[in-house]
């Protein structure tokens, strides 16, 4: 597959307003009902934690170094967000996101 960088920007872009929208759900409507879900907020809030850091950089140029820039990511401090009821849950949506990406693009 040829690799189209505009393609994989507006991909994230998608992926990060889908989060955003099931984050604001959670938040309004089924956190207030049922506390489970503040788990799975900051599961989201972890993965829309690194799309929103893919979407500001220059590391989509090209498959290996969007590759090299998620592993990278790996081994770095999440940026902060006072939105978490968990920093380790938010922890594992990121790197769970980041594994996932790993994978997918590296079958490319």
């Amino acid at each position: 597959m040829k690799w189209n960088m505009q393609e994989i920007q507006q991909r994230f872009h998608k992926k990060q307003e889908i989060i955003e929208d099931d984050l604001r759900s959670m938040r309004q409507y089924k956190i207030p009902n049922d506390p489970r879900y503040k788990k799975f907020y900051d599961l989201g809030l972890g993965a829309l934690l690194l799309y929103i850091a893919l979407e500001t950089t220059s590391e989509l140029a090209s498959r290996q170094r969007l590759l090299e820039r998620l592993k990278e990511m790996l081994g770095e401090d999440l940026p902060d967000s006072s939105d978490a009821f968990s920093i380790e849950d938010v922890h594992k949506g990121w790197t769970s996101e980041i594994e996932r990406l790993i994978r997918e693009f590296s079958e490319w």
